[in-house]
């Protein structure tokens, strides 16, 4: 089996491969007793941080990445965090998805789920005006990414059925090292903006910046990483690997615990998320 970390536990659940009391609940008949198949979900998770650039910015004419550089971080607590510096020549698709969370409840109500999906509809709209467009594109843009989450989520089913999609839940920022190490980040990088370079290079911070009035305190920091920080969609280590079958899901071999002729082979199987994209 090769379908990643999302599907791969997915298909294992519905062949009736996990934890035996979840599979009654939602009528699939247990086969094999693995409770850990679709438990400790990784992935590397991603703020965005936008500065206005004070000089002409060519990185997006010369390299096709637009990538200015890459700094790795030891975070307190041994957390390991990259700073991913790029041209700013995405701000406007990442706008419609970024504002709305940043400034509307995060509720799962009908009224403010459809409040954030008009606001997202106008701010495309704006962001699609050329001079609107053309000046967002003026800046520098930073990825403050979290390569060692401590964080675990997991992935389920709800029914028996195969079409219905998978239950993820990422649980991101769910430990509080999590949310210290990318504080940790965000301040080194503000550092790196009050250096003589970066002041050369860089002016005011737009994001979180004065558009998120309470980034400046630690609760507000919190606050928007809780509501801005996404997917880099690195997900891992659902059918984890191990020698026992009550914490893990295939052996050394990548064979299924207990469960003749299957391997797993995909980024499922990594015990702890690797600081590099899992592709």
């Amino acid at each position: 089996v090769c379908a990643g970390a999302i599907d791969t536990p997915k298909l294992l659940l519905l062949s009736g491969i996990g934890p035996s009391d979840q599979l009654s609940e939602v009528g699939v008949k247990p086969v094999a007793e693995l409770p850990q198949v679709g438990k400790n979900l990784q992935d590397h998770l991603l703020v965005i941080v936008t500065n206005i650039c004070r000089k002409p910015n060519a990185a997006r004419e010369t390299n096709v990445l637009g990538m200015h550089g890459w700094v790795h971080l030891e975070a307190p607590g041994k957390q390991s965090v990259d700073i991913m510096f790029k041209d700013a020549s995405n701000v406007w698709q990442l706008a419609p998805a970024l504002l709305p969370s940043m400034f509307l409840p995060q509720s799962e109500s009908i009224f403010w789920g459809a409040a954030r999906r008009m606001f997202a509809w106008v701010v495309r709209g704006a962001m699609a005006v050329p001079f609107v467009r053309s000046e967002s594109q003026k800046g520098v843009l930073a990825g403050l990414c979290l390569m060692g989450p401590k964080s675990r989520g997991h992935v389920t089913i709800s029914s028996s059925d195969p079409s219905d999609p998978p239950q993820v839940d990422p649980n991101f920022l769910s430990a509080e090292s999590d949310v210290a190490a990318l504080r940790f980040a965000l301040e080194a990088y503000r550092k790196m903006q009050a250096t003589e370079t970066g002041v050369t290079w860089m002016g005011p911070e737009l994001l979180p910046g004065p558009l998120y009035s309470w980034g400046s305190t630690k609760g507000g920091e919190a606050r928007y990483l809780q509501q801005t920080g996404m997917s880099f969609f690195h997900p891992a280590g659902t059918c984890r690997m191990g020698e026992m079958p009550l914490d893990s899901v295939v052996d050394g071999a990548l064979r299924v615990h207990g469960v003749d002729a299957l391997r797993i082979a995909d980024a499922s199987i990594a015990p702890s998320l690797p600081s590099a994209p899992t592709q």
